[in-house]
């Protein structure tokens, strides 16, 4: 019988960095998602509030707030797009 496809028996039992990476990054997407959900649920009372002192407050917190959601999405694809690039320069070092 074979192993299961990925499974290394001389590895068994040890943790893969990528298992951790995948680990750590479903924990900070989680964090993340818990953040922002419970700031979207506040969103509308924070900008009644606001409103009553200026509804152009209130606007520019709530264009804010949705910017600032997106801005966490667009600098870490930046980012993994900087570390893939610099990995496929690193493997063409590497090569023969």
């Amino acid at each position: 019988m074979s192993a299961p496809q990925g499974h290394d028996p001389e590895r068994a039992g040890a943790p893969r960095q990528s298992d951790r990476t995948e680990r750590s990054s479903l924990i900070a997407a989680g964090v993340f998602l818990l953040l922002a959900g419970l700031g979207f649920a506040f969103l509308p009372r924070m900008m009644l509030a606001l409103g009553n002192i200026s509804p152009v407050l209130a606007g520019f917190f709530g264009v804010l707030f949705v910017g600032a959601f997106f801005l966490v999405f667009w600098l870490r694809a930046r980012v993994q797009r900087r570390r893939d690039q610099a990995g496929l320069r690193n493997e063409h070092r590497d090569a023969p």
